[in-house]
């Protein structure tokens, strides 16, 4: 064990033995000093959101495999064009895996809306309204009684949103929200 400096022996570096630590009682988020714990709940509940979104993606990917198949297919009957099997598979496979790119690339900037959220920027804040409420009308009016599990899956997602929606509003949230940022990053709200 190495020896601290401050203690003289090898106990935790920076405070001398005996010496209890700063108080961090004030401490409401167990991150950024001043983040209210709603806030903290909010961000893990958004991360939980975008989660179950990629599982609800990794569940459609066998029928929009399909979908993407039988689309190339009709378009290349539709133009005349003929297109052989290992055409048809390539295309499918290459738009496929574009759509793959296209999910992971939108799920890392929810997640960076999130991480925003979290920082206290209230256009993130905002956004994540605007994207709960657009994901609860397309939920209502795609659903068809929510007997098939990409369905039920869309609930869980629209849930946790909605969740987050509630704990950014609450009153400790909107004022954290709405205080003056201090920092390089200032203008960036």
């Amino acid at each position: 064990m190495q020896r601290s400096p401050l203690t003289g022996c090898g106990g935790a570096v920076g405070y001398r033995r005996g010496v209890a630590a700063p108080d961090q009682s004030g401490r409401s988020g167990g991150g950024k000093p001043g983040r209210p714990v709603d806030v903290t709940k909010a961000f893990a509940l958004w991360l939980a959101s975008v989660v179950v979104s990629l599982v609800g993606q990794l569940i459609a990917y066998p029928a929009a495999s399909a979908t993407v198949r039988d689309a190339v297919r009709q378009g290349a009957e539709s133009s005349d064009t003929p297109i052989g099997p290992a055409e048809l598979e390539t295309i499918t496979r290459v738009g496929l895996a574009l759509g793959v790119v296209f999910i992971v690339l939108l799920a890392a900037v929810w997640v960076l809306i999130g991480f925003k959220m979290r920082a206290g920027r209230n256009w993130a804040r905002i956004l994540i309204t605007v994207l709960t409420v657009l994901g609860v009308i397309s939920m209502l009016t795609t659903a068809n009684g929510f007997s098939s599990l990409a369905a039920i899956v869309s609930l869980v997602e629209n849930l946790l949103a909605i969740a987050v929606v509630v704990y950014m509003y609450r009153s400790e949230s909107s004022a954290y929200f709405s205080r003056p940022k201090s920092g390089p990053g200032k203008n960036s709200t």
